[in-house]
């Protein structure tokens, strides 16, 4: 008796949730939309709403009508924009830090629309600047991975300044005496 009675509860509780599925819309995008490339690799919906791509041949964004792609073409820039886009997050202050399958960084500046290299800021903090792994903390600072083992904070000013301090260096050694 006890197993009919879950087995009707649990026919209820699937049936329950199928049902809200029922009002999804999808819609699907290319470049005949405006991507800059069919292959997506990360998405990204940020504090004004608007959905950012990275994609093989650099970012783009999407207003939820059309989408606009930030490449040296059409914007003036201070350093060529990224392409092979693997990963991106936004900071507190509303810049998107973009990470490339060549492990390079970049921060792109939404107000001016120009990206800035990271990567040579990262210099004077550790040997190898390939970055391995980028991701956001819950203060809104930008967690680094770099190649050779270090761990850098990184955060931006209103101005889009970047300031990066060192969490662990690799090749520091432990004292166990």
């Amino acid at each position: 008796m006890k197993k009919t009675i879950i087995i009707i509860l649990l026919t209820f509780l699937f049936a329950g949730l199928g049902a809200y599925n029922t009002n999804m819309i999808i819609e699907h995008y290319s470049t005949e939309h405006g991507l800059p490339n069919n292959v997506v690799n990360c998405s990204l919906k940020d504090k004004d709403g608007f959905i950012w791509f990275g994609t093989w041949y650099g970012l783009c964004s999407f207003d939820g009508l059309k989408f606009r792609t930030y490449d040296k073409s059409e914007f003036d820039q201070t350093a060529l924009p990224p392409r092979k886009i693997q990963r991106i997050v936004e900071d507190n202050n509303g810049f998107i830090w973009v990470k490339t399958i060549d492990r390079k960084l970049y921060i792109f500046n939404k107000k001016k629309e120009v990206f800035h290299a990271v990567f040579d800021d990262m210099k004077n903090y550790t040997d190898n600047i390939q970055l391995i792994k980028l991701q956001k903390n819950c203060d809104g600072d930008i967690i680094l991975l770099t190649k050779d083992k270090n761990l850098l904070i990184a955060h931006t000013d209103e101005e889009g300044r970047v300031d990066i301090d060192v969490l662990f260096n690799s090749k520091e050694t432990v004292d166990t005496n």
